[in-house]
């Protein structure tokens, strides 16, 4: 069975609720808040440099394109005559 839906209302009186017990503890501890360790996860991976060069990347893009290449000059001209007859004087 699905669990119901709580209004927005509901969510902000129980993160107020939430908050004040927080306070309460904090106060009770001289000063010293508890707050729950939280785990993500990418905690345990390690941080690499991750490189590619621009000719592979340039290459995995164009077999992306396979099929397409005609479209996209064709786009990619009638841009580039838009833009030039655009810029020049009248």
């Amino acid at each position: 069975m699905q669990a119901p839906l709580r209004s927005s209302g509901r969510r902000f009186s129980e993160y107020r609720r939430k908050l004040a017990e927080g306070r309460e503890q904090r106060n009770s501890h001289n000063g010293d808040a508890i707050i729950p360790a939280t785990s993500g996860p990418h905690d345990e991976k390690k941080k690499r440099h991750r490189s590619r060069p621009f000719l592979k990347l340039t290459r995995g893009i164009l077999a992306l394109l396979r099929g397409h290449r005609g479209a996209l000059m064709l786009a990619l001209m009638a841009l580039s005559i838009s833009t030039t007859l655009g810029l020049a004087p009248l």
